[in-house]
């Protein structure tokens, strides 16, 4: 029996053999095949290929099948436990197909009832704008028509300050038709007529008229709220009927609160604003 010294001699002796054979020759050997010169006859670990590049319909294929397990498991948490007693002989994927149109159902539902609480707002900033209080502008006086045509058209419009406004009329002969038009649409208004020319004189805003304004204006916020709010129960009774458990049903009742937090808010937002702009009416 060789001793262990001996034994390493005659290892070393073998892997310089080896390596002296094979050295000249491990450039021409393929990459899996190359042996590397080093010490003891050990050898180099082979050059690993570079991954292969997806072709495109490789990745479109890919893409597809992940959509399809993500629109599985989406499914999935719409079955519950009650499923297995109504379903009767439908398959899992007929009951996954199932519960995706009433996903498809209640996405549609609360874009619907989100679009009415958007048109709600939209009707209350309309119903805002027309009440204004009394001063000097081009807004206060477009509505009047003279001989069907806007007042506006066939004169020069003039502000002199918050209270005063002049109008030079194009054609003379309509002049006197003017001033009838206009003392109708402000009763409280001095209307003066001087050829084709017209004063017009407003009254001072006082606090008693901004009060009155601003209460219509809150009386119009509490119209709209309630609207809003009903839209909301309707939502959440939708959404109850919908949701196969009350876990799910939480989640998208607290989607649902948000929704009508951001429409709530921005009715909160258009009487403020409309506060500041008779705050500053003189």
């Amino acid at each position: 029996m060789l001793s262990a010294k001996t034994s390493l001699k005659v290892f070393g002796t073998v892997a310089a053999r080896k390596c002296a054979i094979l050295g000249p020759l491990r450039h021409q050997l393929p990459p899996a095949l190359s042996v590397t010169a080093a010490p003891f006859g050990y050898r180099g670990f082979a050059k690993k290929s570079p991954p292969k590049q997806k072709s495109k319909e490789e990745k479109q294929q890919s893409a597809q099948r992940k959509k399809d397990l993500k629109d599985r498991r989406e499914a999935d948490k719409f079955i519950s436990l009650d499923d297995t007693k109504t379903v009767g002989s439908l398959t899992p994927a007929e009951r996954r197909q199932q519960r995706l149109d009433q996903k498809m159902e209640h996405g549609n539902m609360l874009k619907e009832q989100t679009r009415a609480l958007d048109d709600e707002v939209k009707e209350m900033r309309s119903a805002l704008q027309e009440v204004q209080v009394e001063q000097a502008s081009p807004e206060l006086f477009r509505s009047i028509t003279v001989a069907e045509k806007p007042l506006l058209s066939i004169s020069q419009m003039s502000i002199v300050n918050a209270t005063t406004v002049n109008f030079s009329v194009f054609d003379d002969s309509l002049a006197g038709a003017c001033q009838k038009a206009i003392q109708l649409r402000g009763k409280n208004w001095t209307v003066n007529k001087d050829g084709n020319k017209i004063g017009v004189i407003l009254p001072k805003v006082t606090r008693e008229v901004r009060n009155e304004c601003l209460n219509r204006c809150k009386g119009i916020l509490k119209k709209y709220q309630r609207n809003v709010n009903a839209i909301k129960a309707n939502m959440l009774e939708e959404n109850k009927k919908m949701m196969p458990s009350t876990e799910m049903e939480k989640t998208e009742a607290a989607k649902i609160e948000k929704i009508y937090k951001q429409r709530a808010d921005q009715l909160l937002a258009l009487l403020k604003e409309k506060e500041q702009a008779m705050s500053k009416a003189t």
